[in-house]
Parts: C-alpha cells; sequence; structure tokens
C-alpha cells in the first residue's frame, strides 16, 4: 500500500503546489478563491451515494480504481485548459472540472476508508499512518521545492511560458496519480460482501446517528472544518499580495518548510496515538493549532523568517490531529465478520457535516474576501488587510471545535486497543 502512497503523495504534492498558482494565472477573483476552497467540501456529498453503492452491491475494490482513475484523469482535462478554453471561461472551467474531479474521489471515499480499516490492524494504525505521513513528506519536500524554482524561472519569461510550465505540471501530477489506482488491482479484498438482505438508502444516513460518540466527534469535525476549510488559499494570497513573496518563496513556506516540520511531528504523534489514545491527544494537538492561521500575519515584508516561526508551532502539532482523527474513523468503518456493521456509513455522513461547513466556510469567507478587498489599514506600522479578518475568524472556531472534544469517550482495553463507540466492532486483521 505505500508503493501505491507514493504515487498518490506526488500527485497530491504537485497539484495542490501548483493549483492556486495555476487559478491566479486563469484570472481568479477573490470569491473565486473561496468557491475553489469550498469545492472539496461540497463535492463530498458524493460520499453517501458512493457508501450505499458500496455497501448494498460490495464490488469495494472495483469502486475505488474507478474513482481514482476518473479523478486523476481528470486533471488532464485541468492542464488543458488555457488550450482548450476562451479566455473568459478559463477561471470558470477549473472551478467546474476541479468539482468533477473532487466528486468521482469522494463517490469511492467510503470504499476506499473501509478498505484501508480491513488491512490495517487497528493496534498498528497510529504507527503506520504516521510512517505514510512521513513518506508523503519526504516526497513533498523535493518535488515543492523543485516546483516553487520552476515557477519563479516560467514567470520571468512571461504568462505564456508560466502557463504552460503550469499546465505540464498538472498533467505528469495526473499521470503519476492514475499509477496509485492501477496499483490497487493488487490489493487484496477480503472482506467486503455485498448484502444479501435490503439496505434502505435511509439506513446510510440515519444509522450512525444512534452512536454518542459519533455525534460529539461529527461537532468537533464540524467546527474544525468550518474553522480551517477556507485557509489555504488565502494565505497563498496574503504571502504573495501583501508580503509580496516569490513564488518559491510562497511554496517553501506553504508546502515545504511546514512539511518538513509536520514530518517531525508525525513521528512524535504516531506512538503517542498508540499510547495515550486519541482524545488526550487532540485536545493537546488541538490547544497547539488554535493559532495555526493568525501566526502567518507575524509574515511581514520585513520579518519574513522570523514571523514564520509561529507558524510552524501548528505544522508540528497538525499532524496529531490528523492521525488521531482518523484513527476514529478507521475504526467506525472497519467491516464486521457477520457483515451487520455498515462502516462506510460513518465515512459518508461525516464527509456530508464536512461538505456543509466546508462549503459555507469556502463561500462565506470568500464573499467577505470580495466585500473587503480593497480595504486596508495598518497596525503599528504593519499592514493589516481583510487576510487578517479571516485569520482570526478561524482561531475563533477552532476554540469551540476543542469543546466538543470533551464529550468524545476514549475507553482502553487490556491489550491497549481503544473502543471507540458501542457499535464499533474489532479489526478482523
Amino acid at each position: 500500500m505505500n508503493v501505491n502512497a507514493g504515487f498518490g503523495n506526488a500527485f497530491v504534492a504537485i497539484s495542490s503546489t501548483v493549483l492556486n498558482r495555476y487559478a491566479q494565472t486563469l484570472a481568479m477573483t477573490p470569491f473565486g478563491f473561496g468557491v475553489l476552497a469550498a469545492l472539496p467540501f461540497l463535492t463530498a456529498l458524493a460520499q453517501i451515494p458512493g457508501s450505499f453503492v458500496v455497501e448494498r452491491f460490495g464490488h469495494r475494490r472495483a469502486l475505488v480504481i474507478v474513482a481514482i482513475l476518473v479523478h486523476r484523469a481528470l486533471w488532464l482535462a485541468i492542464a488543458a485548459i488555457p488550450w482548450v478554453l476562451p479566455h473568459a471561461w478559463w477561471w470558470l472551467g477549473l472551478l467546474a472540472l476541479v468539482a468533477l474531479s473532487n466528486t468521482a474521489l469522494h463517490a469511492g471515499t467510503p470504499a476506499i476508508t473501509s478498505w484501508i480499516a480491513d488491512l490495517v490492524p487497528s493496534r498498528l494504525r497510529g504507527r503506520y499512518f504516521s510512517l505514510r505521513g512521513q513518506i508523503a513528506r519526504l516526497i513533498n519536500v523535493p518535488l515543492c521545492l523543485g516546483i516553487g524554482w520552476a515557477m519563479d524561472h516560467a514567470k520571468f519569461q512571461g504568462t505564456g511560458m508560466l502557463l504552460q510550465t503550469l499546465s505540464v505540471m498538472l498533467a505528469i501530477a495526473a499521470l503519476l496519480g492514475m499509477l496509485d489506482g492501477l496499483l490497487c488491482f493488487t490489493l487484496p479484498d477480503l472482506w467486503s460482501r455485498p448484502r444479501e438482505r435490503g439496505l434502505h438508502f435511509r439506513d446510510i444516513v440515519f444509522k450512525p446517528l444512534e452512536d454518542r460518540n459519533f455525534r460529539f466527534f461529527l461537532g468537533y469535525t464540524g467546527f474544525m472544518t468550518f474553522a480551517t476549510a477556507f485557509v489555504g488559499p488565502f494565505v497563498w494570497l496574503y504571502l504573495t499580495d501583501v508580503v509580496r513573496e516569490s513564488n518559491a518563496e510562497a511554496v517553501f513556506m506553504t508546502m515545504v518548510g511546514t512539511a518538513v516540520v509536520s514530518l517531525i511531528g508525525m513521528r512524535y504523534w504516531g506512538s503517542v496515538v498508540d499510547r495515550w489514545g486519541y482524545k488526550r491527544v487532540m485536545l493537546i494537538a488541538g490547544l497547539l493549532i488554535i493559532n495555526g492561521a493568525t501566526a502567518w500575519l507575524a509574515v511581514t515584508p520585513g520579518t519574513k523568517w522570523i514571523g514564520y516561526l509561529p507558524a510552524l508551532i501548528s505544522a508540528f502539532a497538525w499532524p496529531g490531529i490528523e492521525l488521531a482523527s482518523g484513527n476514529i474513523l478507521y475504526a467506525l468503518s472497519e467491516t464486521r465478520r457477520d457483515g451487520s456493521g455498515l462502516g462506510s456509513a460513518y465515512v459518508a455522513f461525516n464527509s456530508a457535516v464536512v461538505a456543509a461547513t466546508g462549503t459555507l466556510s469556502g463561500l462565506l469567507c470568500g464573499w467577505v474576501a470580495e466585500l473587503l478587498k480593497a480595504w486596508q489599514t495598518t497596525v503599528f506600522g504593519y499592514p493589516v488587510t481583510f487576510h487578517a479578518v479571516l485569520f482570526f475568524f478561524s482561531a475563533i472556531f477552532r476554540v469551540i471545535a476543542l469543546c466538543w472534544i470533551l464529550g468524545l469517550r476514549d475507553d482502553r482495553r487490556e491489550t491497549g486497543e481503544h473502543v471507540l463507540t458501542e457499535t464499533a466492532s474489532p479489526s478482523p486483521a
């Protein structure tokens, strides 16, 4: 699985690094950036029918492979936008194709999550996903450094050369990502079976809500998503438009430096999650990421690198949140031997909440950005723009999200495994 993940991580590293610069070059508006931030969440609603299909009819591996291949192949079309669409449609075409690509991936996400949960024993998940996270960051660092240099080099040769460079990068990313899907043919799928008895669509929607622990997890997920969904594109805009950083500097700060620090964090938090349980880790790491957005305001034209240090605190802590919350979903979505569970339904319903809050977050903050795009003041001689309003908004809702963690139960068995809910079953591995 780690070989598959390597190709998938290369796709994510290239596409996520290039996308914001690509959108800028295609003349996307501030509101368009808000929509771009919302799209991964809005399209997550596709996980509900995706969960129903895999629970009712089986064929989990086939659904995963088709979803991944379609998702990545559409990035070939995204790469071709400047060469096949009229200029006036460039950024609208980007939004449409990104939406289709994300929808395809989300349709297969419940199957992907439950399949991985079956393949990885629960007692090893913290360390295993820590290792995968470290591999991802080791791939990200050299790729992002090269991409930042290439974008700056192309920019000096004109907009046409920059567009060609970005298009080629996205096409390469798509091809690498498709290899991830093809390698899934080598992985076994031993436990997924179609249901002999009828399954109603309402079961996918309402059954997970019977679990009290899951309801508290949804509260946390919803508020944390609302607080963080929009941040990435606006950090990029802040660094390039306000601080006036080059592409290479912005890529280094947002992708490379944070990846190196989070690599260290991933090594640390992986074993801690297995020892302490997810609740304590989520609380401690959650306190460290409260200022994950506002910390970027310390990066100014006169304090670029000293001001960057506070942002790295959040980068170190975020893997703890990622591993702990991921462990919850994997434990909920693993397949029961008696076939009575609806593991992928937990993933789908959680994604529905993420879809609603993430979409609202992106659209609301995009509207605020559009409304305040010409507003600017100074505080102690430093420029303050609409970015500061959005980043403080993020900090407030991160605090609210932490309150929901207090209601989670994190019982432990003598084996050291965590009992996450009344309905979760032991791993079949």
